[in-house]
């Protein structure tokens, strides 16, 4: 029994059909999103829909942002469900606003602190540190220090014994002390040893 404004779309006089449209009726939202979503503008997006690459979520009626894995956390992201859920409501950041191709990619982590600021005070060269393996790979463990900052142990800095496949000596999510050997705040990376310090 609702009486709403709509657009004639098409008229199909083969089938007496005339196709409608309630969006077509009402303002682009995509004419002012430039205006209203300039770069660096930071916003609330409730989480719409999730893709293995990405979180699609609503900025106003009618706009949608993209919010790519990379762009989720300071820390790896494999899985977008990890850190979202459908219906929720985030904090981010306009990279970059696309009207011709109705797109608008986000940032979560460009609207948190950065958490590799000030790494070199934290983390001085030869410090012994605590932190929890995140994952292992043929050449070596990753241990992450604090939320959103990893360092690496290499293969050959995990024990003073000849070891084959970080597996041997380490596992996932086990609580480590890892002496600092190098950090490069550019780059983002800290080299890492679990092997004790040689006493000269």
């Amino acid at each position: 029994g609702q009486t709403v404004e709509v657009k004639v779309v098409k008229i199909g006089r083969e089938r007496d059909r005339i196709s409608l449209s309630i969006k077509q009726a009402l303002p682009n939202p995509w004419l002012k999103a430039e205006e209203k979503y300039p770069v660096g503008t930071q916003a609330r997006a409730r989480i719409l829909r999730l893709a293995h690459f990405a979180a699609f979520a609503a900025l106003d009626e009618g706009i949608e942002g993209l919010i790519p894995v990379s762009e989720m956390s300071w820390s790896r992201v494999h899985n977008p469900a990890a850190v979202v859920q459908v219906g929720q409501v985030v904090d981010a950041v306009v990279l970059r606003v696309e009207p011709q191709k109705h797109r608008i990619p986000l940032s979560m982590k460009q609207a948190q602190p950065d958490p590799w600021a000030g790494v070199f005070d934290s983390f001085p060269a030869n410090a012994t540190v605590p932190g929890k393996v995140t994952r292992l790979t043929e050449f070596g463990a990753f241990i992450e220090l604090t939320p959103g900052v990893e360092g690496l142990a290499h293969i050959s800095e995990l024990s003073d014994k000849r070891v084959k496949h970080p597996g041997e000596v380490i596992q996932v999510g086990e609580e480590v002390q890892a002496r600092v050997l190098k950090v490069d705040s550019a780059q983002r990376r800290i080299s890492l040893s679990l092997k004790p310090a040689v006493e000269y």
